[in-house]
């Protein structure tokens, strides 16, 4: 395995977390390395072609960037912001070690042992800044899946024009899902001419953002965020985004999209309802979400996540269950922005000054 490396914090992930925080360490005089099991920001660059970031360039900025000559109200696509993450390590020296798999984190007497795909390394506290997109959530249907339908995650969809390369015979599809991904999908899918129906546990809420009142709301509301954080900034609510209206509403208003129950099952081709009703689909595409990534930690680590997401139990950003084990990135962590960019760079922040202080101690 190579020579044992020792240092005090080891991050896992080279996301907008893992960089905000390797800043901040970094200006502490911090010795840090970033594993990344890719390279940076890997998960935005195999995000769907189309996304866009939801919202304004201004509220996403990491720590020590300036807006520059871009409009701050300007919604950036993912190419841009995958790029943007690419220079920004660059510019920083950000210290990241690419293409480096971390193998399994277990407690040892000074700290932890952080095996790699590259060797080991000892270190004094490791902080989880994996995030959500590198596992991605298939929920078990309480009918059964006998697999005789051709199924994919949001995670690995492209385009529409992809899925008509890599599945040609596909004319039906099954979008589960009810969030903003599922709407973006639910659009571009249509449009390309696939016949698409929709499947969500509960009631389809969407956003009003294409009205006049709505896109109003919504040029002035992370102001109103920025100011709510300042005098609340532990304030904790649902961070998960409603599917936007406005071509979503049009589709399932004039019934070109057809919003079924609950998928219950899936057998013999068909898949089959909560209300009892069957129907033939050529592929199913789950815009589920997914679980917090955490399947490095050695079971010893943690009692079993308790989470909705598979979210550890967390006190100030650190594991109640292993001191000196801290996350970052996690939903509702410090505040109900802690799993977007626009609350990342400011947790990156608090938590490098409990950093700081837990290793003067």
């Amino acid at each position: 395995m190579g020579q044992l490396r020792f240092r005090d914090v080891i991050i896992i992930g080279a996301g907008p977390a893992g960089l905000s925080l390797g800043y901040y360490l970094q200006r502490y005089g911090i010795d840090y390395d970033i594993l990344e099991r890719q390279e940076i920001g890997f998960s935005w660059q195999s995000m769907p072609d189309k996304l866009m970031v939801i919202s304004p360039w201004w509220v996403n900025l990491l720590p020590g960037s300036w807006i520059g000559l871009r409009n701050p109200l300007a919604i950036v696509s993912k190419d841009f912001y995958h790029d943007y993450l690419k220079r920004y390590a660059r510019k920083n020296h950000i210290r990241v070690m690419p293409c480096v798999l971390v193998q399994n984190i277990s407690r040892q007497d000074n700290g932890f042992r952080v095996e790699t795909s590259a060797g080991v390394y000892s270190a004094r506290l490791v902080v989880c800044a994996t995030g959500y997109f590198a596992n991605p959530y298939m929920p078990a249907m309480p009918e059964g899946n006998d697999g005789s339908l051709s199924e994919l995650h949001a995670c690995r969809y492209l385009s529409a024009r992809q899925i008509a390369m890599d599945y040609p015979d596909v004319q039906n599809i099954l979008l589960i899902g009810k969030r903003a991904t599922a709407g973006q999908l639910m659009v571009e899918l249509s449009k390309f001419g696939f016949k698409v129906d929709i499947s969500c546990r509960s009631e389809l809420l969407l956003r009003k953002d294409h009205t006049l009142r709505g896109s109003l709301r919504k040029a002035i509301y992370f102001l109103y965020e920025a100011v709510k954080i300042r005098f609340q900034p532990h304030i904790k609510m649902n961070s998960w985004v409603d599917m936007e209206g406005g071509e979503t509403g049009m589709l399932l208003n004039a019934g070109k999209v057809l919003k079924r129950a609950e998928t219950h099952g899936i057998r013999d081709g068909y898949v089959v309802f909560a209300d009892g009703t069957k129907t033939k689909y050529d592929l199913v595409i789950y815009a589920t979400g997914y679980r917090f990534a955490l399947q490095y930690l050695d079971s010893s680590l943690l009692k079993k996540p308790d989470g909705p997401r598979g979210e550890p139990e967390v006190r100030d950003m650190e594991s109640i269950d292993m001191p000196n084990l801290f996350f970052i990135g996690m939903d509702n962590l410090v505040n109900f922005r802690s799993r977007y960019l626009r609350g990342i760079a400011s947790d990156a922040g608090q938590l490098a000054h409990r950093i700081r202080s837990r290793l003067l101690q």
